[in-house]
């Protein structure tokens, strides 16, 4: 049976399907990043009711874990420096190395811009823009550990990648569980995030449903204005499993925040948790 892939105009795999037409998988990316950042797939004719797979990454957009919707390990991958899968367990992932397409019969990891080779550490063509010169075929300036190419036209340096990816989550996520799912599996044990639902997940993706529930929600009667500084206080200390709202928000602002006005921080935090609940 033949497989036919559908992209989208940034050269993500969005989804396969039969000769016939009929959807099989849909592929959930993260709207927020440029570059290919899968966050998980759904088999299934609907995305709303089908099954979930979700996918840790590492620092280069690697796919380093695989996961059932009840945090189940269903695989985990390993690369060489230069991208070359080994030690691999669990089912086989189309995105790999760096998070790109790999075709098993030519052995070519597909970038958008031009194919890539594992193997030799070079790319079947060269560099269009001219940027990584004087070698226009070798990965990442020589240095795959600290350089990441992400479309096959430049290289960017590993730390910045990073950084602009972690921020875009964190954004949207509210929760610094993200933090440790996008760093690699080097350690036995790994906090995951809470999943979402195939129905949250058919939303285009986590991240843009989570941005939709954030802006409409509204917050004792009045739309959410919660500032960077309360996301990014909230960002870095998450709430806790079986914390209550109100243990939250004190420890967020501290006890005295619970006597400021209607309009402080901390009643603003206060009512939106509490709408995000109902």
């Amino acid at each position: 049976m033949t497989t036919q892939y559908n992209w989208d105009a940034g050269l993500n795999l969005i989804s396969e399907q039969t000769t016939g037409g009929t959807l099989s998988k849909t592929f959930v990316h993260n709207p927020l990043l440029n570059w290919h950042s899968l966050l998980a797939d759904v088999s299934g004719t609907n995305p709303g009711t089908g099954t979930a797979q979700y996918y840790t990454l590492d620092l280069h957009g690697s796919t380093r874990g695989l996961w059932d919707a009840s945090k189940n390990a269903l695989g985990a991958y390993e690369y060489t420096p230069y991208g070359e899968s080994y030690a691999n367990t669990g089912p086989s992932v189309l995105h790999g190395f760096t998070g790109q397409l790999f075709d098993p019969l030519t052995g070519m990891n597909s970038f958008g811009a031009r194919e890539y080779n594992p193997a030799f550490g070079r790319w079947a063509s060269r560099e269009p823009s001219g940027l990584d010169g004087p070698n226009l075929y070798h990965y990442g300036f020589g240095n795959p550990v600290g350089y990441v190419d992400h479309g096959g036209e430049f290289a960017l340096p590993v730390l910045a990648a990073a950084v602009a990816a972690v921020a875009a989550a964190a954004v949207v996520a509210g929760a610094g569980a993200w933090w440790n799912a996008t760093h690699p599996l080097q350690t036995p044990s790994i906090e995951l995030p809470d999943f979402a639902s195939p129905l949250e997940l058919a939303y285009t993706s986590t991240i843009a449903w989570m941005m939709a529930k954030d802006k409409n929600r509204n917050a004792g009667g009045k739309k959410n204005d919660l500032n960077d500084n309360i996301r990014d206080r909230m960002n870095r200390n998450p709430r806790g499993e079986g914390e209550s709202i109100k243990d939250y928000v004190n420890r967020l602002f501290g006890e005295k925040g619970s006597r400021r006005g209607p309009g402080s921080d901390h009643n603003r935090t206060k009512k939106y948790l509490e709408a995000c609940e109902k």
